[in-house]
């Protein structure tokens, strides 16, 4: 990517973000480096210096770890962080970093420092999950602090309408900017050697599923849906990703019969060669914000199927123009999906459909918005 001068003059930019794990710390990591390449001058605070995307930063951008366990944990020393440091504008990411820094900023008086918070997930559906009193506290605190952001970001348009109900702005106070993808980096690492046996001697389609083993991604409806397919033809599945589900889901996958047929292979950094391999992408979540792994399986040209959850997957896909589309949580229909995509397989017009995600485009708008954050605190001054 090449710099753009237009976009900023080496404006020190510092970027909190609860951790540098899983597909938050892949989204992160790929921000910054694309900002930093437009010129800005970076600086990544998390609370450890620890993660899966740890040493995939470029070396001109610099950590600064408050050597915590908690994003909360962190309010006492970002706000210390706001004083000295005095960044010209700060982005944060995700909805605890988001309120973190928004009283750190308030408790060391730093309101000339612009802040840019986002959201990568739809708060409705993030909140659902949790007991009644986090729900309401939460929510009494989006309701407070997100008002008092100098800009919003969400990465859909579902989720940017989610985030101006519950904060109480209006809908164009949200800006709605898709994350960045390293398309080419992914295209790349799709080539890598895999040595697994389903891929050596490839006799049984294979489905492939990237994420964390969460409810959220809802397996068990994927798993079922194997099982149903499995009925009139014989399937394999290969999960990617690790999380506290483990231990059930592949219990689970025994208690359906299909164990032998389905293997969980825990994190793996490069999932692409198995995306690209396989005979079918699949994405089974209950809710998303802008599931960037299927904007890889796009990059790679797999036929994807996903739910369609709020929010990301229709955007994503078009409503169905480069992906097949099921309801949430219908594995009969999601099975049907399947079998149609393994007997008529059609790869996606991959260019046409990741063009709106490409690190110049994406980070670009990122760099618009946080000039025009900037100019309008010079206007009002």
């Amino acid at each position: 990517m090449k710099s753009s001068e237009n976009h900023t003059n080496k404006i020190r930019l510092s970027i909190f973000t609860p951790t540098l794990d899983g597909g938050v710390g892949r989204v992160v990591a790929t921000i910054a480096s694309g900002l930093s390449a437009l010129g800005f001058e970076t600086t990544l605070l998390v609370p450890s210096w620890t993660g899966d995307f740890a040493d995939t930063l470029p070396a001109d951008i610099a950590v600064h770890s408050f050597d915590k366990t908690r994003t909360v944990s962190c309010l006492v020393p970002l706000a210390k962080y706001f004083q000295a440091a005095k960044p010209e504008v700060l982005l944060s990411v995700s909805f605890h970093a988001n309120c973190v820094a928004l009283l750190a900023r308030a408790y060391a008086r730093a309101g000339s420092i612009p802040l840019v918070i986002s959201e990568h997930i739809n708060l409705s559906q993030a909140l659902g999950t949790l007991g009644l009193g986090k729900r309401f506290v939460m929510r009494v605190l989006v309701r407070t602090l997100y008002p008092r952001a100098d800009a919003r970001i969400a990465v859909s348009r579902g989720a940017a309408d989610t985030m101006a109900r519950y904060a109480g702005v209006l809908p164009q106070k949200v800006d709605v900017l898709y994350n960045p993808v390293a398309l080419a980096d992914v295209a790349e690492a799709s080539r890598a050697e895999i040595f697994h046996p389903w891929f050596i001697a490839k006799e049984i389609p294979v489905l492939a599923a990237v994420g964390r083993l969460d409810a959220q991604k809802d397996y068990p409806t994927l798993l079922r849906a194997c099982k149903d397919l499995m009925l009139s033809r014989p399937v394999r599945l290969i999960v990617c990703g690790d999380g506290p589900l483990r231990d059930s889901l592949s219990a689970y996958a025994h208690e359906l019969g299909i164990a032998d047929s389905v293997h969980f292979l825990g994190f793996v950094k490069n999932p692409f060669p198995y995306i690209r391999l396989c005979d079918a992408f699949v994405l089974s979540s209950a809710f998303e914000g802008l599931p960037t792994v299927l904007i890889e399986a796009l990059a790679v040209g797999t036929p994807i199927m996903s739910t369609d959850c709020p929010d990301g997957p229709r955007e994503i896909l078009a409503g169905g123009r480069y992906g097949k589309l099921v309801p949430v949580g219908d594995h009969r229909a999601l099975s049907l999906a399947i079998e149609e995509t393994l007997e008529h397989p059609e790869a996606p017009d991959s260019r046409e459909a990741t063009l709106p995600y490409e690190m110049q485009t994406a980070c670009g708008k990122y760099a618009e918005l946080i000039a025009r954050v900037l100019k309008g605190r010079k206007a009002d001054r």
